[in-house]
């Protein structure tokens, strides 16, 4: 695959299949997910040009949509975005009316599909999101770098993504290759992220312990792990960082997780600015509110300084 060397190790050690419980669970979060996606293809949106899809890998959830930006406006870094969903559900389809948000600002926005756990558990997840960035770059070479956002679970591919390739001695540990082919990571924005792999359990996050089991295991559920298993940003050590904007809402119960992961970018003196959105839950960055509208400026103008 691209992204990966076949003549390296992985590093990377196979997740249990998941129990029958937990595949019926899954399909119940796919069922709902669905039911939401629904109600975005109805929501009025008009892209600034046509939304091209093109497919990044061998696998048939490996695509993304290419939203161009206006014609009318001022041209700015491209972003990459990755959908939210635990790992287990979401799709692109969810995020895509908000990115014509930023493509009417000038910004070029690729919106990143990948496969879904458990039936593709990590590393599969993480070696798909940096295919999508080795597929950008050699097919629009003009792009030298770009901007990374997510929400959610889309939000930890995002930053994991942005730290993997800035301290690329990391990733072979997690069963991933950096090539050298992705584009310069400009900045990153993680929108109510799963910044770190217990919090949002012990808050009380609906499915929370599902969702990262079928990521990556059980195993993923103690305290400590191995390096394989080092699947959120608290579990690594790392010396470099793009700028970063994390966003959470205070009624989100991944609030704690974000919070948490701010202080420890800041106490490490990285670029890294952090907001707490009162009133705000889970996924209103998705749906037309005031503060979802507030978001979108605030990242507007983080971008614009990145």
């Amino acid at each position: 695959m691209p992204g990966m060397d076949p003549n390296k190790p992985t590093g990377g050690v196979p997740v249990a299949k998941p129990s029958y419980r937990d595949r019926l669970a899954v399909g119940m979060s796919r069922v709902l997910t669905r039911a939401v996606a629904l109600t975005f293809r109805v929501r009025k949106g008009k892209a600034p040009g046509t939304v091209s899809r093109h497919q990044y890998g061998s696998n048939a959830a490996e695509y993304l949509e290419l939203i161009p930006a206006a014609p009318d406006s001022s041209s700015k870094t491209p972003i990459v975005y990755f959908h939210g969903g635990g790992w287990i559900s979401g799709s692109a389809e969810i995020s895509r009316y908000r990115l014509f948000d930023f493509a009417a600002m000038g910004h070029p926005s690729f919106n990143v599909e990948y496969p879904l756990a458990p039936e593709h558990p990590h590393p599969e997840i993480l070696r798909s999101t940096l295919d999508a960035l080795v597929w950008i770059r050699r097919h629009h070479p003009e792009y030298e770098s770009v901007h990374l956002m997510g929400d959610s679970a889309g939000a930890n591919l995002a930053i994991m993504a942005a730290i993997l390739i800035s301290n690329p001695s990391l990733a072979p540990p997690l069963g991933v290759e950096i090539t050298g082919e992705v584009p310069a990571i400009q900045s990153v924005v993680s929108i109510q992220g799963v910044l770190d792999r217990l919090t949002w359990i012990e808050d009380g996050f609906s499915s929370a312990s599902l969702m990262l089991r079928s990521y990556a295991g059980r195993e993923a559920l103690a305290a400590e792990v191995a390096p394989h298993l080092s699947v959120t940003p608290m579990d690594l050590t790392f010396d470099s960082l793009p700028p970063t904007f994390i966003l959470a809402g205070s009624k989100d119960r991944l609030a704690r997780s974000s919070q948490m992961c701010a202080d420890r970018f800041q106490r490490q003196s990285f670029d890294v600015e952090y907001k707490l959105y009162e009133g705000a839950r889970h996924g209103f960055f998705t749906f037309e509110t005031p503060a979802s509208r507030q978001l979108v400026d605030d990242i507007h103008k983080f971008l614009a300084r990145s």
